[in-house]
Protein backbone atom coordinates (compact mmCIF):
# COMPACT_ATOMS: atom_id res chain seq x y z
CA UNK A 1 0.00 0.00 0.00
CA UNK A 2 2.74 2.52 0.97
CA UNK A 3 3.98 2.11 -2.89
CA UNK A 4 0.85 2.34 -4.06
CA UNK A 5 0.42 6.03 -1.88
CA UNK A 6 4.06 7.28 -2.83
CA UNK A 7 3.07 6.45 -7.02
CA UNK A 8 -0.20 8.40 -6.29
CA UNK A 9 1.36 11.85 -4.53
CA UNK A 10 4.34 11.12 -7.44
CA UNK A 11 1.77 11.40 -10.08
CA UNK A 12 -0.05 14.25 -8.97
CA UNK A 13 2.89 16.30 -8.10
CA UNK A 14 4.28 15.64 -11.59
CA UNK A 15 -0.08 16.65 -12.63
CA UNK A 16 0.34 19.60 -10.60
CA UNK A 17 3.82 20.96 -11.93
CA UNK A 18 2.58 20.27 -15.55
CA UNK A 19 -0.76 22.22 -15.05
CA UNK A 20 1.44 25.59 -12.70
CA UNK A 21 3.78 25.34 -15.76
CA UNK A 22 1.46 26.10 -18.08
CA UNK A 23 -0.25 28.25 -16.17
CA UNK A 24 3.03 30.63 -15.79
CA UNK A 25 3.03 30.66 -19.37
CA UNK A 26 -0.30 31.53 -20.28
CA UNK A 27 -0.01 34.33 -17.81
CA UNK A 28 2.84 35.80 -19.20
CA UNK A 29 1.37 35.39 -22.36
CA UNK A 30 -1.92 37.51 -21.72
CA UNK A 31 -0.55 39.67 -18.45
CA UNK A 32 -3.35 37.74 -16.37
CA UNK A 33 -4.01 34.12 -14.57
CA UNK A 34 -6.18 32.04 -16.80
CA UNK A 35 -9.68 32.47 -15.14
CA UNK A 36 -10.33 28.69 -15.81
CA UNK A 37 -8.21 25.75 -16.11
CA UNK A 38 -10.19 25.12 -19.27
CA UNK A 39 -8.19 27.93 -21.06
CA UNK A 40 -5.41 26.70 -21.16
CA UNK A 41 -6.57 23.97 -23.54
CA UNK A 42 -5.65 23.53 -26.71
CA UNK A 43 -2.66 25.62 -26.21
CA UNK A 44 -0.46 24.93 -22.94
CA UNK A 45 -2.34 21.23 -22.49
CA UNK A 46 -3.65 19.35 -24.80
CA UNK A 47 -6.09 18.19 -22.14
CA UNK A 48 -6.60 18.74 -18.74
CA UNK A 49 -5.51 15.87 -16.13
CA UNK A 50 -7.80 14.68 -14.04
CA UNK A 51 -6.27 14.60 -9.99
CA UNK A 52 -5.09 11.06 -9.35
CA UNK A 53 -6.64 11.00 -6.04
CA UNK A 54 -9.97 11.52 -7.23
CA UNK A 55 -10.63 10.99 -10.68
CA UNK A 56 -11.80 14.70 -10.52
CA UNK A 57 -10.49 17.96 -11.80
CA UNK A 58 -7.81 19.46 -9.71
CA UNK A 59 -9.24 22.18 -7.58
CA UNK A 60 -7.63 25.98 -9.13
CA UNK A 61 -8.49 29.10 -7.36
CA UNK A 62 -6.93 32.91 -8.08
CA UNK A 63 -6.35 34.90 -5.41
CA UNK A 64 -4.48 38.40 -5.13
CA UNK A 65 -1.03 36.46 -4.64
CA UNK A 66 -1.63 34.44 -7.98
CA UNK A 67 -2.92 30.72 -8.59
CA UNK A 68 -3.36 27.89 -6.57
CA UNK A 69 -3.81 24.40 -7.87
CA UNK A 70 -4.15 21.85 -5.83
CA UNK A 71 -4.90 18.01 -5.60
CA UNK A 72 -7.15 16.65 -2.51
CA UNK A 73 -4.46 14.20 -1.43
CA UNK A 74 -5.17 10.70 0.23
CA UNK A 75 -7.68 12.15 3.15
CA UNK A 76 -9.47 13.13 -0.42
CA UNK A 77 -10.73 15.94 1.90
CA UNK A 78 -10.85 19.44 0.54
CA UNK A 79 -8.73 21.17 2.99
CA UNK A 80 -8.65 24.53 1.41
CA UNK A 81 -5.33 24.15 -0.31
CA UNK A 82 -3.39 23.92 2.36
CA UNK A 83 -0.04 22.47 2.10
CA UNK A 84 1.80 19.70 3.96
CA UNK A 85 4.28 23.05 4.88
CA UNK A 86 1.15 24.71 7.36
CA UNK A 87 -0.30 21.28 8.29
CA UNK A 88 1.33 17.71 8.71
CA UNK A 89 -1.92 15.59 8.80
CA UNK A 90 -4.46 17.69 6.56
CA UNK A 91 -3.12 18.84 3.73
CA UNK A 92 -3.82 19.07 0.13
CA UNK A 93 -0.87 18.75 -2.67
CA UNK A 94 -0.49 22.28 -3.60
CA UNK A 95 1.22 24.48 -6.38
CA UNK A 96 1.20 28.10 -6.35
CA UNK A 97 1.79 30.45 -9.38
CA UNK A 98 2.65 34.01 -8.66
CA UNK A 99 0.90 36.46 -9.55
CA UNK A 100 2.84 38.87 -12.20
CA UNK A 101 3.18 42.45 -11.31
CA UNK A 102 2.77 44.56 -13.90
Amino acid sequence: EQIHVAGTRREAYTLLSEIGIATAAYQKSVDELPSSLNKLVPDYLSKLPNDPYTGKSFVYRVDDDGAIIYSLGKNLKDDGGTSIDDDRENHDHVFRVKRIEK
